[in-house]
């Protein structure tokens, strides 16, 4: 049986030319492919947000650019290879559970 891995809500910031600009929000669940690799994937979740930060950050800083609404396929994707490459074959997939963006005002209020 595969066990579901509960990950904290990840927020990424979105960078453009050195301001935050906006910020996504991440809800997703990491599949151990077998109940017994719950806690050892448990104990390396810190080093997947990591991952997907550093991962995620320069990704939005680009996708951004060109495009004003997420791509939740895109967006799984990456989760899904992060995961791989750090918890190799004790997981299987990672269900995202939602992801919106925020965009944040100015200061000066434009």
């Amino acid at each position: 049986a595969i066990a579901w891995v509960k990950l904290d809500d990840l927020i990424v910031p979105v960078i453009i030319n050195g301001q935050v600009t906006r910020r996504v929000y991440i809800s997703a669940r990491i599949v151990a492919t077998r109940r017994d690799l719950e806690q050892a994937v448990q104990a390396r979740v810190s080093e997947y947000k990591d991952k997907v930060i550093a991962d995620l950050v320069p990704f939005f800083q680009n996708y951004y650019l060109d495009h004003t609404v997420l791509d939740p396929r895109a967006i799984k994707e990456r989760l899904v290879a992060d995961a791989k490459v750090v918890f190799g074959d004790n997981v299987s997939d990672v269900l995202l559970m939602n992801v919106f963006d925020q965009t944040l005002g100015r200061a000066d209020g434009s």
